[in-house]
C-alpha cells in the first residue's frame, strides 16, 4: 500500500483528462474526420471505455494490445487504459504476421482490441502464438452517430459514463511502445503517468508551448513522437487533428485554420510536404516548429520546407525511453542553409559523453551519450537483463554515439550498436539477415545501411549464394515475414570469400559500406524503389 504522502504528490493522465473535462468541457481536444470533440466528450467516451475494461477483467499487472490505425476508439482506450492502470501496447501495424507475434510474446496482452482493417492480421499472428498465451481479440466495429460524427465502437461503450475512481499509482506503466534490440528480437519500453506527465511538462517548457500550439497527429500511435505530444497536447488543452495516415491535403487545410506548435515530418516526407505547403495559395496559421532528426534530413530540404511555414526546423534526436531530450530546446531558424548540427542540451537533464571503457571524454571527444532525466522510461517489460544493462551506474546509455564541443554542445554521430534508420522507422540488420538466410539458396547475408535520397537511409543485402537467385526472388520470400520498410533495396552477390571480417570472423559493415560507395560492379542486382519506409 502507498503511504499516504506518495499517493498525495502524485497524479495521472487519467486525472489530467478529467480535470481538462471538468474546467474547459467546451473546448476541443480533438478533430477526427472531419468533426470536432470536446474535452467532456472525450472523457464520456474515456470513461465508458474504463468500465468496459473493468467488465473485461483487466488488471494493472497484465497489459492490453493495440492493433489499430489512428482513431477515436484507439484515443478513448489509451485515456480509458490510464485511468484504471491498465498498460495499453500499442502494435505496429507496419509488421508481418511473425513479427507482430514476436512483439506480442514480449508483453503478453491478456486482450488484443483490433480495428476491422487489421483484423486478418491479428488473427494470422494470435495463431503463432502457443494457445494458453493467445490473448482475446476484440473488434474495434466503426460506429457513426445520428450527427454523422464517429461514435464510439460497441466493443468499448457501456451504460455508466463517470469516472470510475480506480487508484492509480503514478508509476504505474501507462504505454508499452516496442522498440528493436539489437538482435532483432522488439523490446517494450514501458513509460509510466509519471515519466509522461514528466515530457509534457518540460517539453511545453522547452518549446514555449501555449493552449492554442495544436497538434496534428499523423503519425501512428504506437510511435513515440505521436503518444508523447498528444498527450502533451491535451494537458496544455490544445486540439489535436487526428488522422489515420499521412494526409499532406488535410495537414495544410488545418494550417489554413489553427495554429500549430510542432508540425512533425519524417525525413523522408519533407520535400512532399514542401511541395504542398508552396501549391496551396492560402495563408495559414503560425507553425513554430517543423521536422525532426535533422542529422537524418538533406540540408536543402530543412531550408526549403522551414522556408515554407516560416517556422523553425527542430533540431534534436530522442529516444522512446527518454523521449527528446536531451537537445529539446535546439532548432534551425527558417529558411537558413545549416552548415552544422550541433545541439544544446536541455537543462532539465544530466549528460556524459563516456569512452568505451567508461571514462569521460575531453572536449572534441566522441563517445556514447548518457542521461539523467526526469522523463526516464520504467524499464523494458519483462526484460530485466536489458534494463540493468542500459542503466549501469545510475545512468541510461543511449547507444548513441556523439562529439562532445567545449561549450557543451554536441553532434550526433551515429548508433554504437549498427542500426539503420530509414525514414524515422528502425532497422536491425541482424533481423533482416536472418530471413535471408533461410532462403535455400542464401549461403551468406550481410546487411548495412546505405545513403538514399528520399529515405535518408535504406537497407542493402550482400550475398553469396548457391545457383542463381533474383531480387526479386528474395523480396518475395521475405516480403511475408519483413515489413516493406526493412526489405532490402538494393541487392549484390559476391563470392563468400569475399566477405570483409575481423579477427574474430565477424562482418566488417563498413568496410561493406565503402564497397558499396565506390559504385556499381558486376553482379549488382537493384531492387529499385518499389520498397522502403512508407508514412
Amino acid at each position: 500500500m502507498r503511504s499516504t504522502l506518495s499517493r498525495a504528490a502524485g497524479i495521472t493522465y487519467g486525472d489530467v483528462l478529467e480535470t481538462r473535462a471538468r474546467i474547459t468541457p467546451a473546448r476541443v481536444a480533438v478533430e477526427y474526420e472531419g468533426h470536432d470533440f470536446t474535452f467532456a466528450e472525450l472523457n464520456l467516451m474515456a470513461n465508458q471505455a474504463a468500465w468496459k475494461l473493468l467488465d473485461l477483467g483487466t488488471t494493472q499487472e497484465t497489459p492490453i494490445g493495440v492493433l489499430s490505425e489512428n482513431s477515436l476508439d484507439y484515443l478513448a482506450l489509451m485515456y480509458a487504459a490510464a485511468k484504471v492502470g491498465t498498460p495499453l501496447a500499442g502494435l505496429n501495424w507496419r509488421l508481418r504476421a511473425p513479427e507482430l507475434a514476436a512483439s506480442m510474446t514480449v508483453t503478453e496482452p491478456d486482450l488484443l482490441f483490433v480495428s476491422d482493417q487489421y483484423r486478418d492480421l491479428a488473427l494470422d499472428a494470435v495463431a503463432r502464438l502457443p494457445e494458453d498465451r493467445r490473448p482475446r481479440v476484440i473488434e474495434l466495429a466503426r460506429a457513426t452517430a445520428d450527427d454523422g460524427r464517429a461514435a464510439l465502437t460497441p466493443a468499448l461503450a457501456h451504460a455508466e459514463s463517470a469516472n470510475p475512481g480506480v487508484e492509480v499509482d503514478p508509476e504505474q506503466v501507462m504505454l508499452i511502445i516496442y522498440t528493436s534490440g539489437t538482435t532483432g528480437i522488439p523490446k517494450g519500453a514501458a513509460l509510466s503517468h509519471r515519466s509522461l506527465l514528466a515530457r509534457a511538462s518540460i517539453m511545453s517548457t522547452e518549446m514555449r508551448l501555449e493552449p492554442e500550439d495544436n497538434y496534428v497527429a499523423w503519425s501512428p500511435m504506437f510511435h513515440m513522437a505521436c503518444s508523447d505530444y498528444l498527450l502533451l497536447t491535451h494537458a496544455l488543452g490544445g486540439k489535436v487533428l487526428l488522422l489515420a495516415k499521412f494526409d499532406t491535403d488535410l495537414i495544410v487545410d488545418f494550417l489554413t485554420r489553427e495554429r500549430v506548435g510542432w508540425l512533425l515530418i519524417m525525413p523522408g516526407i519533407l520535400d512532399r510536404m514542401t511541395d504542398a505547403l508552396r501549391a496551396d495559395p492560402r495563408p495559414r496559421k503560425p507553425v513554430k516548429y517543423v521536422g525532426t532528426m535533422a542529422d537524418l534530413s538533406p540540408l536543402e530540404s530543412i531550408s526549403n520546407i522551414t522556408d515554407a511555414l516560416g517556422a523553425s526546423y527542430f533540431n534534436t534526436f530522442g529516444t522512446t525511453e527518454v523521449g527528446t531530450l536531451p537537445g529539446a530546446s535546439s532548432f534551425i531558424p527558417p529558411g537558413a542553409d545549416p552548415t552544422v548540427l550541433s545541439k544544446d542540451q536541455s537543462t532539465f537533464c544530466q549528460i556524459r559523453v563516456v569512452d568505451q571503457d567508461g571514462q569521460d571524454v575531453p572536449p572534441k571527444g566522441e563517445g556514447e551519450m548518457l542521461i539523467r532525466t526526469a522523463t526516464m522510461f520504467s524499464g523494458y517489460w519483462n526484460n530485466e537483463q536489458a534494463t540493468r544493462e542500459c542503466t549501469a551506474g545510475g545512468w541510461y546509455h543511449t547507444g548513441d554515439t556523439v562529439r562532445l564541443h567545449a561549450d557543451g554542445t554536441y553532434d550526433y554521430l551515429g548508433r554504437l550498436k549498427y542500426m539503420i534508420k530509414s525514414g524515422g522507422e528502425s532497422i536491425y540488420p541482424s533481423e533482416v539477415e536472418q530471413v535471408l538466410l533461410d532462403h535455400p539458396k542464401v549461403l551468406e547475408a550481410s546487411v548495412i545501411k546505405v545513403p538514399d535520397e528520399k529515405w535518408s537511409e535504406v537497407p542493402a543485402a550482400y550475398l553469396a549464394a548457391d545457383g542463381d537467385v533474383t531480387a526479386e526472388e528474395l523480396i518475395e520470400f521475405c516480403a511475408p515475414r519483413l515489413a516493406r520498410y526493412k526489405l532490402p533495396k538494393h541487392f549484390r552477390f559476391i563470392g563468400i570469400e569475399e566477405f570483409p571480417r575481423n579477427v574474430t570472423g565477424k562482418v566488417e559493415r563498413l568496410r561493406l559500406e565503402e564497397r558499396f560507395a565506390r559504385g556499381p560492379a558486376q553482379g549488382w542486382m537493384a531492387e529499385g524503389d518499389t520498397v522502403g519506409a512508407q508514412p
